[in-house]
C-alpha cells in the first residue's frame, strides 16, 4: 500500500516539474518571437507589434508617410497637456542629422495613441524610444538642420530648416567637454558647465546681432573629437569658437585669457591667427581680464587643425585659481565674455568673404 502511495506521489511530482519546464520553455519562446517584431504606427493600422529591448525597453518605428501633411508649416509632437516644460527637452544633433524630444515620465502608449504628425519633408526616419520611464521622439533627417520648437496646447510645434537654406552668418560654438569629460573641477565648479553656459550666452547676444548659432551640444552630452568635427563639417559654418578653461597645477596664481589657431588656412581677408587675436582682446577687455596671448595649435587640439573656415579656441580663464574660478562661476562676468566675443564676431564680418 505504501509503495503505491509513494508511486502516485513520485508521478504528481514528476508532471509538476514537467509543467514547470513546458510554462519556462513557452514564455522564453514569447520573448524571443518579440524581441524580433518592430512596432508600425500607422494612422491605417491598428497593428502594434513590439520591438523589446529589455523588460522596460521599448523602440518603435513611426511611419512617416502616412503620418505626414505636406502644407502643415511645423512638425507636431503631441504631449500630455499637464506636462511642464521643465520636463521637456530638445536636442539637436549635427554630426547625426537627428532632432530628438524626450518627455519625462511619461509612458509610450501615450505617444502610440497619439503620434507625431505634420511637416516630415526633411525627415528620413522617425522613431520612438521608452527606456523604462522616459520616451524620446528622434527625427533623423536628410541633412544637417536647425529646429526651433514652441509649445501650443498639447502640440510641440518643431520648425525643422536646413542649414544649407539659412542665409544669415553661421557661428558654430564648440562648449568643451561633457558627460563623463567634466575637464577641470574646483569643488562644485564645473567645466563643462561653465563652458556650456558661456556658449548659450553668447548665441543669445549673437542672434539678436544678426548671427545664425549653432552649439555642437546643447545639454551635458559627451562628444568624441571626430562626433565635433563631423558636426562642423556637416554645418560648413563661416566662423567656429571653441570654448574651454585652463588649468596649472604647478602656478595655482596664474591668470587670463588666451587662444589657439590653425595656421594651415588662410582666409579671404581673415587669418586665423588675426581672428584668434580678435576675439581673445575683446573678450578680455569685455571681461576685464588679461589677454595672454596666442598660441599655434598644438596636437591635443585636433579640431582646429582640420578646420578651413576662421577658426580659434578661447581658454576663457583659469579654473586652477581659486578667484578665476569664483568669476568664471558668476553669470555676470560670463555674460562680459560672451559679449566681447560677440563684438569680435561683427568686426570678423567685415573682414572675411566666405
Amino acid at each position: 500500500m505504501n509503495e503505491k502511495w509513494r508511486d502516485r506521489g513520485n508521478l504528481i511530482k514528476a508532471s509538476l516539474i514537467l509543467t514547470i519546464i513546458a510554462s519556462v520553455l513557452s514564455f522564453s519562446v514569447m520573448i524571443a518571437y518579440a524581441s524580433q517584431k518592430t512596432i508600425i504606427v500607422s494612422e491605417e493600422s491598428e497593428e502594434k507589434e513590439t520591438y523589446l529591448y529589455g523588460y522596460d525597453n521599448l523602440e518603435w518605428a513611426i511611419d512617416t508617410k502616412n503620418l505626414s501633411e505636406e502644407k502643415a508649416a511645423a512638425l507636431k509632437v503631441f504631449v500630455p497637456s499637464d506636462t511642464p516644460m521643465s520636463d521637456i527637452s530638445m536636442s539637436v544633433r549635427y554630426d547625426r542629422k537627428t532632432v530628438s524630444v524626450r518627455i519625462k515620465d511619461t509612458r509610450e502608449s501615450y505617444f502610440l495613441s497619439d503620434p507625431p504628425r505634420g511637416n516630415y519633408k526633411h525627415v528620413d526616419v522617425a522613431r520612438g524610444i521608452f527606456d523604462g520611464k522616459d520616451t524620446m521622439i528622434v527625427f533623423e533627417l536628410d541633412e544637417a538642420c536647425t529646429c526651433e520648437m514652441e509649445r501650443k496646447g498639447r502640440a510641440l510645434e518643431l520648425t525643422i530648416t536646413p542649414v544649407s537654406e539659412i542665409k544669415r552668418p553661421i557661428v558654430m560654438i564648440d562648449p568643451g567637454h561633457g558627460g563623463a569629460q567634466s575637464g577641470t573641477r574646483v569643488g562644485d565648479i564645473v567645466e563643462k558647465n561653465i563652458t556650456l553656459s558661456l556658449a548659450e550666452k553668447v548665441r543669445a547676444l549673437a542672434e539678436d546681432k544678426g548671427f545664425t548659432v549653432l552649439l555642437t551640444r546643447e545639454d551635458d552630452e559627451a562628444l568624441t573629437t571626430e562626433e565635433r568635427i563631423k558636426a562642423i563639417k556637416a554645418v560648413s559654418p563661416d566662423y567656429f569658437v571653441g570654448i574651454h578653461l585652463s588649468t596649472d597645477v604647478d602656478d595655482v596664481k596664474k591668470f587670463g585669457m588666451s587662444a589657439s589657431y590653425n595656421s594651415l588656412y588662410y582666409h579671404n581677408g581673415l587669418e586665423n591667427a588675426e581672428f584668434a587675436d580678435m576675439i581673445l582682446k575683446s573678450a578680455a577687455v569685455s571681461a576685464s581680464n588679461k589677454a595672454l596671448g596666442i598660441n599655434e595649435a598644438g596636437d591635443e587640439e585636433a579640431v582646429l587643425k582640420v578646420l578651413d573656415m576662421p577658426a580659434m579656441y578661447l581658454y576663457a580663464g583659469f579654473l586652477s585659481n581659486t578667484d578665476e574660478a569664483r568669476l568664471l562661476n558668476n553669470s555676470e562676468y560670463l555674460n562680459k565674455i560672451a559679449q566681447g566675443i560677440v563684438d569680435a564676431l561683427e568686426t570678423a564680418v567685415g573682414s572675411y568673404t566666405k
